[in-house]
């Protein structure tokens, strides 16, 4: 029975895994099989759709804001769950394990209230998400969710004036 289990599982993971790879590799692959405009050589069409796979690519690393911003945006994403890695590995588990949970849990609720906090003071401003990606729209997320009590502040005070 467990056998039968375990290799029904292996066998999902290994289907799951072929389908985001199909996914990934199709992705990759059919603009330069489709779309080839009339009278375009296969050259010109492959330089075309190279082109406009990097214009995308660099949008979406820029996050639809100048660069210095975009990286500013990462680098505290980064900072912060590294941060909060670095603190639940090495020093919550020395203080104690009913500290190491409650520190979970109140990081989790700071979280959460700042994404309810971001959302209903309307603080991610919506054509910053136009163009963006899921994963690109996650990190401009973040950001704001992070550093919600000061983001919250200046989008009432900004609010108030106008």
């Amino acid at each position: 029975m467990q056998s039968t289990l375990h290799t029904l599982i292996m066998n999902l993971v290994w289907i799951v895994a072929a389908c985001i790879t199909a996914t990934v590799i199709f992705r990759k692959v059919a603009p330069y099989l489709w779309g080839q405009c009339k009278g375009e050589t296969i050259g010109q069409h492959i330089e075309r759709i190279h082109r406009e796979q990097k214009e995308k690519h660099d949008f979406q690393f820029n996050l639809n804001m100048p660069p210095r911003r975009a990286l500013r945006v990462r680098t505290t994403n980064v900072a912060v769950l590294l941060g909060f890695m670095c603190f639940g590995a090495y020093v919550a588990p020395k203080i104690g394990h009913e500290f190491m949970s409650s520190s979970v849990l109140c990081f989790g609720a700071y979280i959460a209230i700042g994404l309810i906090a971001c959302s209903l003071a309307r603080v991610v401003p919506a054509e910053l998400f136009t163009g963006l990606n899921w994963n690109s729209r996650i990190d401009v997320r973040l950001y704001y969710v992070w550093l919600w009590p000061l983001h919250v502040i200046k989008t009432m005070r900004l609010k108030r004036r106008a």
